[in-house]
């Protein structure tokens, strides 16, 4: 069996090279005998061989050509401008060999290497062509010529549509062929495909790849290392770089070798970011059409959301099956999820143990709202919707945000104190002890009411206060970057909650969504007419009215120190680019403005309360995920900083104590009613001093026969004294 098939596969070989062979035979361009000039014996000539001369032939006066397989490739390389031709050979040779051609009169000198003229001129004084060239079978063709034919290879490379399968087919089918035009255009243009070269195609595969990879998978705004240089200047010198090495290291009419493995490589990459693409498109739509419709994101979850998240998976097993593998296709349908959760999952948990990490998925809840409309200027819906930022699903910690406020408005105070002579501006001397007088110092002299007063006490008159204030106090405070951060993290995610902002006094009753998300055209407002059309026209203007009302006296000093009135705050305006915009809105009480680079927790959140109305920029709000990253990626931004995690995922505790599906898995409260301990009197309660003393009931009893026979006693003698006295008178 090993015999056999060692001469099986020997065979095959034989048969590979001598079909090489007669393909190179093939491809060897004929020479015109009729333009050469020949002597009678045979002569060494070099034949040429897609655009370069290769070996050596034998030609004799017949025209008899023989191929000496021997000979070893010696290039010629041919230039021409001008109908100028100008041929040399790299390889020596000792004897002179030329050959000449008909129409033009050139000859070109093997040995030398240098082009001649019939009489031996050389080549910068031949005249140029009056007629197309031929030079051992080169046809020397105008750059007109030369550009159209290099225009209909390059339509051919990516024209969408076949017109002979166009007119055979049916209604049906042109209208079929034609909504596909588009999209095999656009493939046409982007994907690459081996067997068909085309430089200028190339060149255009070559400058978009890395463009499109950015596109499809939203690499645009994505910081290199954390530094300000993103993911699309990389990109674009990418493409610079591919686009000269192209340009240098290819020939117009000859592929080069490596073409038909990097075609093939990126056709594939490119292929895969095209359909996530699509499916990404495709889930938008329904997710906007879903809002529109008002569908609960539950029911989209489970219906068209996942059906859209398995368009990826349809587009590749179809591709498959397509190919004549559709056992292939039907286990990659099967198999695709179970090896994502097997191995994707399972990879990931397993590196993270080893490496002793703690892995922990947060899961949003579908309840929460995951897009965010944006409106224009007339406040209607431009179609366009934001996914909603990382930053607004951060906790909400109002204690850290009051801290940090109080802080931060510290640093601005200026340093103020008393004289340092206050209250020392006088002669004064302890009279010291034995005068029956307080030791604090006297002023001196006499003939006065203040001579003999105290004086530099803070409970003398006119003395110093006690603790005189300094400047050099510790006016300002040292603030942790990690607490600031945390504190306009939470200040942003609490200004999307509309029941924070009502509480803090913003009317917003008409507004049309928290957070409000504007088009960029308003960055280019430059009057207030235009700024205050747009905030009536968003129903905005009922926050600003209630400024106006607001306005009133300030209490105490205040209102002497160049602060007269104040006043509340209305919205507040997050922009990326200052077009006008600051220019337009700052003349309108209550507003403040804010660039998305430089959001201030005094402003976001002033009087360190938080739920302050925030309108975004369309700009602005896409950019706060790169500004403050996500719960997956560190910010591009600010250095070091991972967006904080909430402890909770609902912070309602009792709510989830109360819910049917903790109730019913505890056992029921166990009421207890506590008995208020009476406190009696042990003289007065029986019971209780017998309890305490058991000889009481003895006492007791004893007492009540002796007031028994205390009352008999009584009796009697009020009984005697009475017959004695019925005795008295009669007697009388």
């Amino acid at each position: 069996m090993l015999r056999e098939r060692k001469k099986k596969k020997k065979s095959e070989e034989d048969l590979g090279k001598a079909q090489d062979q007669q393909q190179r035979q093939r491809s060897v361009l004929q020479l015109p005998i009729n333009a050469l000039t020949i002597p009678k014996i045979t002569t060494n000539i070099y034949y040429l061989e897609e655009g370069k001369f290769f070996g050596k032939e034998e030609l004799d006066a017949e025209g008899e050509r023989a191929l000496s397989r021997s000979a070893s490739p010696l290039p010629l390389d041919i230039s021409g401008d001008s109908g100028r031709y100008y041929g040399s050979i790299s390889s020596p040779s000792s004897t002179t060999q030329t050959i000449k051609t008909a129409d033009s009169g050139i000859i070109i000198d093997c040995g030398r290497n240098t082009p001649l003229s019939p009489s031996g001129e050389s080549a910068s004084t031949l005249s140029p062509c009056r007629s197309e060239v031929e030079i051992l079978g080169i046809k020397k063709e105008g750059k007109e010529e030369f550009y159209n034919k290099e225009l209909k290879k390059f339509w051919e490379r990516i024209c969408p549509l076949n017109w002979k399968k166009f007119q055979n087919a049916g209604w049906a089918g042109k209208i079929y062929r034609i909504l596909k035009i588009p999209s095999l255009l656009l493939l046409g243009l982007t994907i690459p495909r081996a067997g068909k070269w085309s430089k200028p195609l190339a060149i255009l595969h070559a400058f978009l790849f890395p463009l499109i990879l950015c596109c499809a998978f939203k690499l645009f705004s994505l910081h290199i290392f954390n530094s300000l240089i993103t993911a699309n200047y990389i990109a674009l010198i990418i493409s610079i770089f591919l686009v000269i090495f192209i340009g240098i290291t290819t020939e117009v009419d000859q592929e080069p070798y490596y073409y038909k493995w990097i075609s093939s490589h990126v056709g594939f990459v490119l292929s895969i970011a095209w359909i996530y693409a699509t499916a990404a498109e495709v889930l938008n739509v329904v997710l906007m059409l879903g809002n529109l419709f008002n569908i609960p994101y539950q029911i989209l979850g489970l219906t068209a959301v996942a059906w859209c998240n398995s368009i990826g998976d349809l587009i590749a097993d179809v591709s498959v099956a397509r190919q004549g593998m559709p056992r292939m296709a039907l286990s990659a349908a099967i198999g695709g999820p179970l090896f994502n959760l097997m191995v994707g999952f399972g990879s990931s948990f397993t590196i993270a143990k080893l490496q002793g990490k703690e892995v922990t998925l947060n899961i949003q809840k579908m309840t929460s709202r995951p897009l965010v409309s944006v409106y224009n200027e007339k406040n209607e819906t431009t179609g366009a919707q934001i996914k909603l930022p990382a930053v607004f699903h951060a906790p909400i910690r109002p204690d850290i945000v009051s801290f940090i406020h109080d802080q931060m408005r510290k640093n601005k105070r200026q340093a103020y104190a008393v004289s340092t002579a206050a209250g020392h501006q006088t002669s004064a001397e302890s009279w010291g002890t034995g005068r029956a007088v307080a030791r604090i110092p006297r002023v001196r002299g006499g003939g006065t009411h203040r001579s003999g007063q105290g004086a530099f006490g803070n409970m003398c008159r006119g003395g110093r206060m006690f603790a005189p204030t300094k400047v050099y106090r510790r006016w300002h405070r040292r603030i942790n970057i990690a607490q600031r951060r945390y504190a306009v993290v939470s200040a942003i995610a609490a200004t999307g909650v509309p029941a924070l902002v009502q509480a803090r006094g913003h009317v917003i009753d008409q507004v049309s969504e928290v957070p409000l998300v504007i088009a960029d055209k308003i960055e280019s407002f430059t009057k207030t007419k235009e700024a205050v059309g747009f905030l009536q026209r968003a129903n905005v203007w009922a926050d600003i009215e209630k400024v106006y009302k607001s306005k009133r006296y300030r209490a105490g000093k205040g209102k002497r120190r160049n602060r007269r009135y104040k006043q509340k705050l209305g919205p507040l305006i997050i922009y990326n680019n200052d077009g006008g915009i600051v220019r337009a809105f700052r003349n309108i009480p209550g507003i403040t403005l804010l660039s998305v680079k430089h959001i201030n927790l005094l402003k976001i959140a002033p009087g360190g309360h938080l739920g302050r109305f925030t309108i975004w920029t369309e700009s602005a709000f896409r950019k706060l995920d790169s500004i403050y990253g996500t719960w997956t990626q560190k910010s591009w931004v600010k250095k070091g900083f991972s967006l904080p995690h909430a402890k909770m995922t609902n912070s309602d505790f009792a709510r989830i104590i109360r819910s049917d599906e903790i109730t019913k898995v505890i056992r029921p409260v166990r009421k207890q009613t506590k008995v208020a301990k009476i406190h009696r009197n042990p003289l007065r309660k029986h019971g209780l001093m017998v309890k305490l003393n058991p000889y009481a009931s003895v006492l007791r009893r004893a007492a009540i026969l002796a007031s028994k026979k205390g009352e008999e006693k009584k009796a009697k003698a009020g009984k005697d004294r009475g017959g004695l006295q019925l005795l008295g008178f009669f007697a009388d």
